[in-house]
C-alpha cells in the first residue's frame, strides 16, 4: 500500500488513514507502558500462577509422555528438559536447552532473560521490560 514508490507523498497520509485507520495509528503512538504486551499478558499470567503451576506440573510431566511431530520436537525436547529439572530438583536452565518453539513475540524475553543472567525462568522480570 504506503511502500508502493509510485505513491505521491502528499497521498502517503490519506492512504495510511484509509488503509490502516486512525484508531489503528493512534494506538500505535500510545506510551509503550500502555500498549498491549507482546504476549498479550499470557506471561504475567504464568508467572502469577507459578506457585500455584509448581504444585501440580512436576507430577504431569513426570507421569505423561509426550510424543511429537517433526515441528514440535524441540518442543518435546523442553518438556523433558524440565522432567530432569523437577526430578533432580534443579532451578537452572541448561546451557542450550531448547528454544526454538518459542512464538518470535515471546523471543525478546528469552534474550533479555539470558542478558540479565537469569537462568532460573523467572517471568516477572522480563514481563516488566516488555
Amino acid at each position: 500500500m504506503t511502500t508502493d514508490p509510485n505513491v505521491p507523498d502528499a497521498e502517503v497520509g490519506a492512504k495510511l488513514r484509509a488503509g490502516v485507520g486512525l484508531e489503528r495509528m493512534r494506538a500505535a503512538r500510545r506510551d509503550p507502558k500502555d500498549r498491549l504486551q507482546r504476549d498479550h499478558g499470557h506471561l504475567a499470567l504464568i508467572d502469577a500462577s507459578f506457585t500455584y503451576l509448581r504444585e501440580f506440573v512436576p507430577h504431569v510431566i513426570s507421569t505423561l509422555r509426550f510424543e511429537a511431530s517433526v515441528e514440535a520436537k524441540p518442543l518435546a525436547a523442553a518438556v523433558d528438559v524440565l522432567r530432569e529439572l523437577y526430578a533432580r530438583g534443579g532451578r537452572k536452565v541448561p546451557e542450550g536447552a531448547p528454544t526454538e518453539f518459542v512464538p518470535t513475540r515471546w523471543r525478546g524475553y528469552l534474550d533479555q532473560a539470558a542478558k540479565a543472567g537469569n537462568t532460573s525462568g523467572c517471568c516477572r522480570a522480563a514481563a516488566d521490560r516488555y
